[in-house]
């Protein structure tokens, strides 16, 4: 299985085995979003977004996955090859340093 991440930044997942570090591939999957202010709360918009189509995702391709964010993934919610990162492993500080693990949002994944 080919894993190919859209994201602008390196995915490590940390592994007791070792960590895996996926690169970006230098395509950056993103969603585009409508946004609708819903109400205010003291003068400030409050708004609700909504992925309404993505931009720069690759077509399908057999034998292949993609890591992308979750805005894009839901962009696409045709798309059974997008995956985005889950569990996610924080330093002390609260910087990232990576993820247990990928998720879906298909029960049934494919390729």
């Amino acid at each position: 299985m080919k894993i190919v991440n859209c994201t602008p930044h390196e995915v490590t997942i940390i592994r007791d085995q070792g960590d895996i570090v996926f690169k970006p591939s230098g395509v950056v999957a993103r969603a585009e979003l409508k946004r609708e202010v819903v109400t205010e709360l003291d003068g400030i918009p409050v708004i609700f977004n909504s992925p309404v189509r993505t931009v720069n995702l690759p077509d399908p391709e057999p034998g292949t996955v993609y890591i992308v964010s979750l805005l894009t993934a839901q962009a696409a919610p045709d798309r059974r090859d997008l995956l985005v990162v889950e569990d996610l492993v924080r330093a002390p500080g609260g910087a990232v340093l990576g993820c247990r693990s990928l998720a879906t949002l298909h029960r049934e994944q494919t390729p």
